[in-house]
């Protein structure tokens, strides 16, 4: 069977929707003649890898379509932003008249985001009548980080819609996702599968925590929209504060790319042992983790049910990396239903004054030799990704067989 993923994250570029793209087009092209539609890496928060092109190894063809110079993307923002539907790589999907496979393919399999890989699939789901699974990593209308203006949202409503009644299977990466979906869709609820972020079993640390020189708390990932640091900032400082003598043996590192109004808030924070690194390759925030007591999660803690959807692909490495969680979110979210289990501590907005306390708790079992405290056991094969390829290949079989 010949497969085409279209997805414009993609490997070789670095950001959370690339990586797991990247992991089922590694295990896909093991099984099928896989072709990759993407988009040239540029510049920004989603930086091209050498390494990442290992999961390309046995892809039969990469077709990289262009994108439009930043300087006129912000052009069209200012003057017609309506033209962005339903976001800034919509150039992609009005290429669709140029894609030249080797081969017409059997099946389409689309991830978002962003959501102009749905539409292309879309267009090419037209184009060759052929079977359609599009992934949808995050909601798209209804994302709250996606502050949409008038007259755009009626074009993304429409997209969505378009794309749900033509698609022949949607996966989404969360229960409460699928659940949203089947409310809002009724007539398209038997399409509705869930298909969850992964780690692969060989990236599963299997190293023991160190309790020797200082704790470690790190962060890895982005804060951007309603996902502050600002509670946790705060937090450890009051809790140093309390407890100055700790300030030399712990250590609180964060890394990624953080919105210009949260860089300013480390920049304001007069602590040595608090460091804002910048962004890393992905093979440096694996090392980071592996090296962490704690590992730190933020979340929305905005007043909005439709956080509680996201399933953060971050969660998977810290799974991966074995280590106790600190994971602020809201108490009805994804996140908290899997880090609560047997991950970690999950502190919603009303339980953030007892944060200062939980890290000092932290801090002192990491003086007390406490080893355990800090390594995170389980059975979590469920999150593996050969174990849901094989889910994925059901459904394409099933497709196929119609």
């Amino acid at each position: 069977m010949n497969i085409l993923v279209v997805s414009i994250s993609a490997p070789p570029k670095n950001s959370p929707e690339s990586l797991q793209t990247g992991r089922y087009l590694l295990e896909l092209s093991k099984i099928y003649d896989t072709s990759l539609l993407t988009t040239i890496p540029a510049p920004g928060w989603a930086p091209a890898e050498e390494k990442l092109k290992t999961y390309l190894n046995f892809v039969d063809q990469v077709l990289v379509l262009p994108t439009l110079p930043g300087l006129l993307l912000g052009g069209i923002k200012r003057i017609a932003p309506k033209l962005m539907v339903p976001d800034e790589q919509f150039i992609f999907h009005w290429l669709s008249a140029f894609v030249k496979l080797k081969k017409i393919p059997d099946l389409l399999f689309s991830r978002s985001t962003p959501f102009s890989s749905a539409v292309m699939a879309y267009k090419l789901k037209r184009k060759f009548s052929i079977p359609w699974v599009m992934h949808l990593s995050d909601t798209w209308v209804d994302n709250p980080f996606y502050r949409s203006i008038s007259g755009k949202s009626r074009l993304d409503s429409y997209w969505e819609y378009k794309c749900f009644r033509l698609a022949d299977v949607v996966t989404v990466t969360s229960e409460l996702t699928l659940r949203f979906y089947a409310s809002k869709y009724p007539q398209y609820s038997r399409k509705l599968r869930q298909l969850p972020n992964v780690i692969e079993s060989s990236s599963i640390n299997k190293n023991e925590v160190s309790v020797e020189g200082k704790i470690r708390f790190v962060f890895t990932g982005r804060l951007y929209g309603s996902r502050s640091p600002e509670a946790l900032l705060n937090a450890i400082q009051t809790s140093l504060e309390l407890r100055p003598e700790f300030k030399e043996v712990s250590e609180f590192i964060f890394a990624g790319f953080f919105d210009p109004q949260y860089e300013e808030q480390f920049n304001k924070l007069d602590l040595k042992n608090v460091k804002n690194i910048g962004h890393v390759s992905q093979e440096e925030s694996i090392k980071l983790q592996r090296s962490a007591h704690i590992l730190m999660l933020i979340d929305s803690l905005e007043d909005d049910d439709r956080h509680d959807l996201f399933f953060p692909s971050k969660v998977l490495e810290y799974i991966a990396a074995r280590r106790r969680v600190l994971a602020i979110t809201r108490s009805t979210s994804t996140v908290n239903s899997i880090i609560g289990k047997e991950l970690g501590d999950c502190f919603s907005a009303e339980m953030l004054g007892d944060l200062p306390q939980f890290i000092i708790h932290c801090i002192e079992k990491f003086k007390g030799g406490d080893v355990s405290y800090f390594s995170c056991r389980g059975d979590f094969t469920e999150y593996t990704v050969e174990n849901q390829t094989k889910k994925l290949v059901k459904i394409f079989e099933e497709l196929i067989s119609r």
